[in-house]
């Protein structure tokens, strides 16, 4: 299972923390709210569908780290995740 020291480590390493968690079999969202961690679920589990179809079409061909830190720093992007964080926490 997953320690603080793991969460900490993650976070150290990527920035932010970890959204998902696998824990004995087991998949977990986590959010700032109920809303954000079953989004965090739902795009983890559509992530593992595409996975187990992608040799259909080819294999898996994974970004860049480089092409992925451009888009999650993409201005627009972190306007997006702005705007519906404060969304989610209006009463």
């Amino acid at each position: 299972p997953p320690t603080r020291e793991h969460v900490e480590n993650y976070r150290a390493e990527n920035g932010y923390f970890p959204r998902v968690m696998k824990v004995e079999g087991y998949v977990f969202g986590i959010g700032a709210n109920e809303r954000m961690a079953g989004l965090a679920a739902d795009l983890a589990r559509d992530g593992a569908l595409v996975e187990q179809l992608a040799p259909a079409f080819g294999g898996v061909q994974y970004m860049s780290k480089e092409a992925r830190a451009f888009i999650e720093n993409w201005e627009v992007e972190s306007y997006r995740q702005n705007v519906a964080s404060k969304q989610e926490s209006a009463p």
